[in-house]
């Protein structure tokens, strides 16, 4: 615990510094994003960028392998947002309206989750990772959800970056059965959060081990008053 705790302390202090230096805030132009957690800094412009039915999500070509699960994993949560089908394709460049996913972003502020998005009559987010671009499709949702017609996003530029390494959600389905439907349905709803650790504690007593003394130690914590048989 207190290893994990210096380490929080630790990130939070250097993120603290990295968001001095590069003056984190928002500025003149579209209102800053309502986007949890709040993302490290955004430069707003005038305008909107609109999804039409001639949008696409388009893969860097140059990363096609790294991001083509991210971006059928974005159609798919596009689809449920927004009631629209968009087809995934690979190119080098967007065209306007598309949604374009690449790497390379050669930022070390970003480490390895963050990420940047420029929306202006295409939106294109980048990172140094795949889970920074992946997060950075997670925002865009977030972004369209307060739109009234999922469709409609305010131009600026945006570059976040988790302040702390560590974001998880501990989950005790020994005490309380959770269907796996239930778990796959938290793990999405964690990525809307870039949360990026899920802790599953499934038991305390349904271990067993090939011990006489494991045994007498795991009676005394079971509710049945007897070990469970090996």
């Amino acid at each position: 615990m207190c290893n994990h705790m210096n380490s929080e302390g630790k990130n939070r202090e250097e993120n603290k510094k990295r968001a001095t230096a590069k003056g984190i805030s928002s500025y003149a132009g579209y209102a800053t994003p309502n986007i949890i957690p709040s993302v490290s800094e955004w430069r707003g412009a005038e305008g909107e960028f609109t999804l039409n039915e001639h949008s696409r999500i388009v893969v860097d070509a140059n990363y096609q392998h790294e991001l083509a699960d991210k971006a059928q994993a974005f159609q798919s949560d596009l689809h449920d947002l927004s009631g629209q089908s968009f087809s995934v394709v690979t190119a080098m460049s967007p065209s306007p309206g598309d949604i374009f996913l690449s790497l390379g972003a050669e930022n070390a502020a970003l480490g390895n989750e963050g990420y940047t998005i420029d929306i202006g009559d295409a939106v294109v987010i980048s990172a140094n990772q795949a889970t920074g671009t992946f997060f950075g499709t997670r925002s865009i949702l977030q972004m369209l959800q307060v739109d009234s017609e999922n469709k409609q996003i305010g131009k600026g530029f945006i570059t976040d970056y988790p302040q702390w390494e560590n974001r998880g959600l501990l989950l005790d389905v020994g005490r309380m059965f959770m269907p796996i439907t239930f778990l796959r349905d938290m793990v999405k709803q964690m990525s809307y959060f870039k949360m990026n650790d899920l802790q599953i504690h499934i038991s305390d007593n349904a271990m067993s081990f090939d011990s006489e003394k494991w045994l007498e130690a795991q009676a005394g914590f079971d509710w049945r008053a007897r070990p469970i048989p090996v």
